[in-house]
């Protein structure tokens, strides 16, 4: 029993449809430029097929669907698989619709009505497909419970633009941390070397193992402790914590004793330094300090340097005026108003000189007189700011001490804090020393619980019978390596024909040569890297299909005619195709279709590309294409026009 995808049906908010309709069993490719949606189809899928997560991108589908749906088609069956998209402020929706049978041509969104959660249809479908009802509880680790079913085949039926030929990923997926170990896990039931079973008795062997390490290793560690040296060594240390008076002793019984009396020891409760607001008050108030005295001391240097100026100008003028007045060369204004105060003679009436040079005189006496009056006001501004020049030092002096002594006490309260911790952790490790030497119940108790789970473990270990399943195993690889190795050949990929394998504990592709044995990711080119991609991914499917697995029975390839354009082209066309390319991408498709012309169960390909061959059957193959204003949101939605597009 498997499935096929028959439709993708998106709905918006007011219930129009857009319906991605595909053929079942044949080549369905999409084609068309960048950015109209074509990647996004494999996260649609994921999403309905129950993801934990919801990675449409952000934009215009987000920002219109209302309800993702899948048309599946599984022996004849319908089967509607519904999701709504996550509400806002939400990572996923966790409601599904679920329903067989009869699917109308005219579906709508009331058709797909969520009516179960996502774990039940998700169930529900994988017992579709012939996964049976399973689950194991982990328990621990990243998975508190891990159970196969459908949500697992993605990553062996989705190939992402960035998978598809990458030289570090095989499986969709991959690249996720948890996944490959998930990977490993599923793949051995799906290629039918285990059943169903077999995967909860393995996670219960890994979990029965992890506590018998944990449990000898506990074993371990109290057979350590109970060593003699140990304790005198915590007694040592019990001394230099000033826990004992010392000296130490080596007789047993005395160590013991007074061991046991550092578990009276109560460690004392440390609060934060409760001074450390007043120590910021202090530091802040000593910068005030600072700065008010450097604003003190700049002002009264401003102050002596203007006494000093006047000081020099009142000597200079005084001299000046003092010889004028000594040599008495000024006669009296009435005087000097006829005659020459330098040679005594007449001087024509309106001749102003005298009256001038007694203006001067009269000047300077008064800016003496000025400059001596302001000598003593400056004096008093000096004696200020040098009274509280020594009131700032002391109050700045006091202040330091009192953060010396702050940062004493801060020092010794770190210093009291880690002593008190270092004795707590001592404390605690006697603790554990002496319950350790004087449990030996708990011991034997531990000594039964190892014998008794090394006996689980090895009844788990016959059961899972791993000689058998490897050889199980070894024979479905050597299958898929097989038609791996014909594709690699017909595609005449590097190293072709060696032997080309599938390594499921690396998961990767190993080419076996002559001249060694090459992993994908020590194998050049994109085109190589493609090539052995698709030929695993044949294989595989190719031997899922021949034994009735339970896998879907569709592959789906986003752009794998990337590795043919050049890496500068945002929305390539056949044009930018050199003929060698061109004929690598027909030999790809060409792989792909004799795969499923020959698959014996049917096998359906959904291709989204860029390229639009005109070769007949790739026309023919063509279910939609995305050019222009056609793109997986019509445009109709985005201009608010009614009407499905089924």
């Amino acid at each position: 029993m498997t499935f096929q995808i028959q439709a993708i049906h998106l709905f918006n908010r007011v219930g129009q449809r857009r319906s991605v309709k595909f053929r079942l069993n044949e080549l369905n490719i999409i084609t068309g430029g960048s950015g109209k949606g074509k990647t996004s189809l494999i996260d649609i899928i994921q999403y309905c097929l129950g993801s934990t997560g919801f990675t449409v991108p952000s934009g215009v589908i987000r920002n219109h669907v209302e309800v993702f749906c899948l048309e599946l088609v599984s022996e004849g069956t319908r089967i509607l698989i519904a999701r709504p998209a996550p509400e806002t402020g939400r990572q996923v929706n966790t409601r599904m619709h679920y329903s067989t049978g009869f699917v109308p041509a005219d579906l709508k969104l009331a058709d797909v009505q969520s009516n179960t959660d996502v774990d039940t249809a998700i169930e529900l479908l994988s017992r579709e497909i012939g996964i049976q009802e399973n689950r194991t509880d982990v328990g621990a680790g990243t998975r508190s419970s891990f159970s196969v079913s459908v949500k697992h085949t993605n990553h062996f039926t989705l190939q992402h633009q960035d998978e598809i030929a990458s030289q570090s990923v095989l499986f969709h997926g991959q690249a996720l941390e948890w996944v490959p170990q998930a990977i490993r896990d599923v793949l051995p039931y799906f290629l039918g070397a285990v059943d169903v079973d077999h995967l909860s008795k393995l996670e219960d062997l890994r979990m029965k193992k992890r506590e018998l390490r944990r449990l000898r290793a506990a074993d371990s560690e109290r057979s350590d402790v109970s060593a003699p040296p140990l304790a005198r060594r915590l007694l040592r240390e019990a001394v230099s914590l000033s826990l004992i008076a010392g000296p130490t002793m080596d007789d047993a019984g005395v160590v013991l004793e007074a061991l046991g009396g550092l578990l009276d020891f109560e460690p004392s409760e440390f609060e934060e330094f409760a001074d450390e607001d007043q120590m910021t008050i202090l530091v802040d108030n000593r910068e005030r300090l600072r700065m008010r005295l450097a604003e003190l001391r700049s002002s009264r240097r401003e102050v002596v340097a203007l006494m000093q100026h006047e000081s020099r100008f009142s000597s200079e003028a005084g001299e000046q005026k003092a010889r004028l007045e000594t040599l008495n060369l000024l006669p009296n204004l009435s005087d000097a108003e006829t005659i020459c105060p330098l040679c005594f003679t007449s001087r024509p009436a309106g001749d102003s000189l005298a009256a001038t040079l007694h203006e001067h005189l009269t000047a300077i006496s008064a800016e003496l007189e000025d400059v001596r009056g302001d000598t003593p006001q400056l004096q008093k501004v000096l004696d200020e700011y040098d009274k509280e020049l020594n009131e700032l030092s002391a109050e700045l002096r006091l202040n330091q001490e009192e953060i010396e002594a702050g940062t004493t006490a801060h020092d010794a309260f770190i210093q009291a804090r880690e002593l008190n911790l270092t004795r707590a952790e001592l404390r605690g490790k006697v603790r554990l020393y002496l319950s350790s030497t004087r449990s030996q119940i708990e011991s034997s108790f531990t000594q039964s619980r190892i014998a008794e789970l090394q006996e689980q473990v090895d009844l788990l270990e016959r059961l899972l019978d791993p000689e058998g399943v490897q050889e199980r195993l070894s024979t479905a690889l050597a299958l898929i390596g097989q038609m791996a190795t014909e594709v690699a050949t017909e595609l005449q990929l590097e190293h072709a024909p060696a032997p080309t394998n599938l390594d499921i504990r690396k998961l990767t592709v190993v080419v076996d040569t002559p001249e060694g044995r090459y992993p994908l990711r020590e194998i050049g080119s994109a085109e190589n890297w493609l090539g052995y991609h698709l030929a695993v991914l044949i294989g595989l499917h190719s031997y899922l299909g021949r034994t009735n697995r339970p896998m879907p029975r569709f592959l789906f390839l986003d752009q794998p005619s990337q590795v043919y354009f050049p890496a500068d082209h945002k929305d390539p066309s056949e044009e930018d195709l050199g003929e060698d390319d061109r004929e690598s991408l027909i030999a790809i498709y060409s792989a792909v279709r004799k795969f499923i012309a020959t698959s014996p169960s049917g096998f359906q390909v959904i291709v989204t590309e860029h390229a639009d061959l005109e070769e007949e059957w790739f026309q023919d193959a063509i279910v939609e294409r995305w050019r222009g204003h056609e793109a997986l949101i019509p445009p109709e939605w985005l201009s608010g026009q009614s009407g499905d597009l089924g």
